[in-house]
C-alpha cells in the first residue's frame, strides 16, 4: 500500500504524526511524506525505515498578506506534487493543511488526523467541514474530542481514538549515545530529583502554582522547564523559585533524554477553554514511557491519570494541595512509577491503525 502523508508545517512540531509514519512503515506500507521541514535527527529515523519525503520550502510570514501568499504557495506546489504521485491513500494532518488544500483532496481516498478542537476558529472549522464528510477515516487523540466532532459535524461514524503516544522511545544505549550533546544541562541536574514541565510555555498552561510550591521543597529537588519561552514567562517563574532551570527547545526525539531523568512530571492546562480542558497531551505518554509519576490540574482531559493511578490531579491554584501532592508522590514513588509505565504499555496505536485500515480493506 502506497500512503502519502501531507502536512503544511514542520514534522518536528507534531511528534504524533512522526509516530504514525513509523507505524505505517512497520505495518508494511510504503510511506512518503510531504511537509515544510525535515530536520536531523528525524531525517535519519525516516530513512532507516525506508520512508521517503519531499520538502516544500517557504519562509514563515507574520503579516496577513505574507500568510495568504504562504498558503497559496503551499497549495499550488502540494497539488502539483500530488498530481504526479501514484498512491493509494492520502493521510492529511492538521487543519491548516486542510485549509490550504481544500476540496482538492476529495479526488483521492483520504484519511484525516485532527489534533485540536478548533472550536474558536470559524475559518479552520469551515475548512474541516468541507472535507471531513468525505474522509474514509478520521483520527483524533482524545475521546471527548471525538464525541464533540461527531456531534458538530453530524458524522455517521465517531472518529477513531489515536492517543498521542510517542513511537520512538530511546533505549538506554541510545540515551547514553546522545548524552554528551547535552552534558551542560545534565550536569546541572545531577543528583537532583527533577520536577519537569515540558512543552509549550504559555499563559493558558500556567505552572505558577507548581513552581511556587516546589520552592518549599528541599535542595534535593530541582524544577526544570523545557520548551521555548515565547511569552517571557521563565523570568517570572524564576522570581517565584530561584531553584529553577530552563532548557530551550530540543528537537524530537532528543528531548526524551531530559524526560527520562525526571522524577515527577507536571501537566497544566487552562480549565476555562474547551480545547485545553479536554486536552490530549503527548506528555502523558512521554512521562509514562519512563515510568514518571505525574501531577496535573483537575480537568477532564487528565482524568486517565487518576483512573490508572499514575498520578494526582489537584487545584492548580492551591499551593498547599500541590505541595502535598509532591510529598505524596515522593512517598509512593515506586508504585506510582509502575502505574505510569502500565498506562503507557496498555496503549497500542499500532494495533489501532492496523484495525482501522483493515476496515477499509487496506492491510
Amino acid at each position: 500500500m502506497q500512503i502519502v502523508i501531507i502536512r503544511k508545517d514542520a514534522l518536528a512540531l507534531i511528534p504524533p504524526l512522526l509516530s504514525v509514519a513509523n507505524i505505517l512503515a512497520d505495518l508494511g506500507h510504503k510511506v512518503h511524506i510531504i511537509n515544510s521541514e525535515v530536520s536531523e535527527p528525524i531525517s535519519t529515523i525516516l530513512e532507516s525505515k525506508g520512508i521517503t519525503y519531499q520538502i516544500l520550502n517557504f519562509t514563515g510570514k507574520t503579516s496577513l498578506i505574507g500568510k495568504i501568499i504562504q498558503y497559496l504557495k503551499f497549495r499550488y506546489n502540494a497539488r502539483k506534487i500530488l498530481s504526479k504521485l501514484d498512491f493509494d491513500l492520502l493521510w492529511v494532518e492538521d487543519s491548516h493543511t486542510m485549509l490550504s488544500l481544500g476540496t482538492f483532496i476529495k479526488r483521492y481516498k483520504y484519511v484525516l488526523q485532527i489534533s485540536e478542537l478548533y472550536n474558536n476558529d470559524n475559518r479552520l472549522m469551515k475548512a474541516i467541514g468541507k472535507v471531513i464528510d468525505g474522509a474514509e477515516l478520521v483520527f483524533m487523540p482524545e475521546y471527548n474530542r471525538s464525541v464533540m466532532y461527531q456531534i458538530w459535524f453530524k458524522l455517521k461514524k465517531r472518529p477513531v481514538l489515536l492517543p498521542n503516544k510517542p513511537y520512538f522511545v530511546p533505549t538506554q544505549k541510545e540515551i547514553e549515545a546522545i548524552r554528551p550533546n547535552y552534558s551542560s544541562h545534565l550536569n546541572k541536574m545531577a543528583s537532583k530529583k527533577v520536577i519537569l514541565y515540558q512543552g509549550r510555555i504559555h499563559p493558558e498552561r500556567s505552572i505558577e502554582g507548581f513552581v511556587r510550591a516546589a520552592s518549599l521543597l528541599g535542595d534535593d529537588f530541582l524544577f526544570v522547564i523545557m520548551g521555548k519561552d515565547q511569552f517571557g514567562l521563565v523570568e517570572k517563574y524564576r522570581e517565584l523559585n530561584t531553584n529553577l532551570l530552563h532548557i530551550d527547545f530540543i528537537p524530537a526525539p532528543d528531548y526524551l533524554l531530559i524526560t527520562s531523568i525526571a522524577y515527577i512530571g507536571i501537566l497544566s492546562y487552562d480549565p476555562m477553554l474547551l480545547n485545553t480542558a479536554y486536552c490530549a497531551p503527548n506528555k502523558i505518554y512521554e512521562y509514562g514511557a519512563f515510568g514518571i509519576p505525574m501531577i496535573g490540574n483537575d480537568i477532564p482531559g487528565l482524568k486517565l491519570l487518576e483512573h490508572n493511578n499514575a498520578g494526582i490531579l489537584i487545584d492548580e491554584n492551591n499551593e498547599h494541595a500541590i505541595l502535598n501532592a509532591y510529598y505524596w508522590i515522593n512517598e509512593n514513588h515506586e508504585t506510582c512509577s509502575q502505574n505510569s509505565k502500565n498506562l503507557y504499555n496498555k496503549t497500542d496505536n499500532k494495533e489501532t491503525i492496523r484495525k482501522a485500515l483493515e476496515m477499509l480493506k487496506i492491510s
